[in-house]
């Protein structure tokens, strides 16, 4: 092309008005042309209807921008007419209905115009035998009959920048999208799209997206779960500082569908495997709680800390749904919101002892644990919580289901328990007590509510002491719903106990066959029962 130089008249400084340029066609096109903002469909044009059996597809009415080249203005008698090299022209197309596609095909849907006549846009579907329209043409979508799928095509402008300031940039926006498109998406630095895991392609896709991103330079990062299911068939081992994030409980599932004691969900089986790591939003399910299965998450390599849980489910499985086992211990959890049902732990062939097993590790948080167990095969009822060792708090515990006992204390730990609902639907025993305190280290209980809503309780006692328990206390107990205990609040079988209880003393059962020291404060009537 010429030199150009346009608008200009006398107002931006012409010596002669009678230079002035004209607002031809072409000239305002290429003022309107923006390489970072054209062929791309500005509104509407959506694909609508596909019809696969009668082989049509609606497209709505809509406006798109697209690029021109070598576009010329014309002589407006001065002699002098102008070619751009690049223009832009926008495109509005009425709503299409009925276009006809080809079978076991794929039907490319194109927005074109005659330059020739006024207003002649056109939608035209071109199959693998034609020809795309001449330029300027801009591809809004495509129809596989094949596949029976509809893809949408240039809904945003293609960028390119020598550098960008910005104080906040989001870049997230793609990974969350093929996440969302069923795939699982390694973040990480240098990891891009085309590194998203097909969980339809291989056996361990969450393993394969993790290992990706462990294996960056960083190490450090997130895998994105779809919001489906994906199965894992074998134990999955996470890394140092690489999170899984789902959609949600009810959204994002990873299913363990093999069997056998060592067939674990999540296996933390190294020191520092997952620690620094955020794991968020899904579901973990097993291959159902009366099969001899692994436990939902097992922790058995060494020291595991900093692990933050938000909100997870364990489900279907007929051993332990948490367990940290020797030598495996964790240190500063922090867990959200646990959900566990159809969890049977005591299953034939399985190795737990309870839901949540806890035999090492300090200062860890559950907020809110809540459990609907099975009785399985077995036909019993299921313990809840079991800790051996180190510092344990669960704020809010909810229970359900095959419930037995709340919560064993033992060995060195020390456990503090918030709030209780028990409230079980299915009873296969009597409860003897529902938190037991069998070592010297504190023990701390706010209340329990021991609620017959599922008509399925049957408890002689809340707490028990057995062991030299020291300084516990117990909190209040509230019988609703038609439940009672049978015998009473608290059965000491040690006469080496000291504990403070928010109850009358007529509620201690001394089975210990001694007398008691220095005994059982009860806060009720302000007495000592020695």
């Amino acid at each position: 092309m010429t030199d150009k130089h346009w608008p200009q008249d006398a107002g931006t400084g012409l010596s002669q008005q009678s230079d002035r340029d004209w607002a031809d066609a072409a000239h305002i096109a290429a003022a309107a042309h923006d390489a970072n903002g054209t062929d791309f469909v500005v509104t509407g044009l959506g694909l609508t209807n596909p019809d696969y059996t009668n082989l049509t597809i609606d497209v709505d009415s809509g406006m798109a921008k697209i690029a021109v080249t070598n576009l010329s203005s014309r002589d407006h008698g001065d002699g002098v007419t102008t070619t751009w090299d690049e223009a832009s022209q926008v495109y509005s197309a009425d709503a299409r209905t009925g276009l006809a596609l080809t079978d076991s095909d794929i039907n490319e849907i194109w927005l074109d115009a005659d330059q020739s006549s006024p207003d002649a846009v056109s939608v035209t579907v071109v199959d693998s035998s034609g020809s795309a329209p001449a330029a300027p043409a801009l591809k809004i979508g495509e129809v596989d009959t094949t596949n029976d799928t509809t893809t949408q095509l240039n809904r945003d402008p293609d960028a390119s920048f020598e550098s960008v300031d910005a104080e906040n940039v989001d870049i997230g926006g793609q990974d969350i999208q093929i996440a969302l498109d069923g795939m699982v998406v390694p973040v990480g630095q240098g990891l891009g799209p085309e590194d998203a895991i097909d969980p339809a392609n291989t056996t361990t896709p969450l393993q394969n997206a993790t290992d990706a991103v462990a294996g960056t330079s960083h190490g450090y990062g997130s895998v994105l779960l779809p919001p489906a299911q994906i199965t894992e068939d074998s134990p999955y081992n996470p890394s140092r500082g690489v999170s899984v994030i789902g959609w949600g409980r009810d959204a994002s599932a990873i299913k363990f569908p093999s069997t056998g004691s060592s067939a674990h969900g999540i296996h933390m089986d190294a020191s520092g495997s997952g620690a620094y790591a955020k794991f968020d939003g899904f579901r973990i399910i097993g291959p159902g709680n009366t099969n001899t299965t692994g436990v939902g998450w097992m922790v058995d390599g060494g020291n595991v800390g900093n692990v933050t849980i938000g909100a997870v489910g364990v489900n279907s499985w007929g051993n332990s749904a948490f367990r940290v086992s020797d030598p495996g211990s964790i240190t500063a959890w922090e867990v959200g919101s646990w959900r566990s049902n159809f969890v049977t732990p005591e299953e034939t062939g399985g190795t737990g002892t309870a839901v949540i097993d806890v035999q090492g590790g300090p200062a860890n948080i559950w907020h809110s644990l809540y459990v609907i167990p099975k009785s399985g095969n077995t036909g019993a009822d299921q313990t809840i919580i079991t800790c051996q060792r180190g510092d344990h708090e669960f704020r809010q515990v909810n229970i359900g289901g095959a419930a037995d006992a709340i919560a064993h204390q033992y060995g060195s730990a020390s456990i503090t328990i918030g709030n209780v609902n028990y409230e079980p639907s299915e009873n296969n025993s009597t409860k003897g007590f529902l938190i037991d305190d069998t070592n010297e280290n504190p023990m701390r209980v706010g209340s329990v509510e021991v609620n017959g809503a599922g008509n399925a309780t049957d408890v002689n006692h809340v707490y028990r002491t057995n062991g030299g328990s020291r300084h516990a206390v117990f909190g209040p107990v509230q019988p609703v719903n038609g439940a009672s205990l049978n015998t009473g609040v608290l059965r000491v079988n040690d006469t080496s106990v000291h504990a403070y209880l928010f109850a009358a003393s007529g509620d201690v059962t001394n089975d210990s066959g001694g007398t008691l020291s220095p005994g059982i404060t009860c806060f009720e009537d302000l007495t000592i029962v020695t």
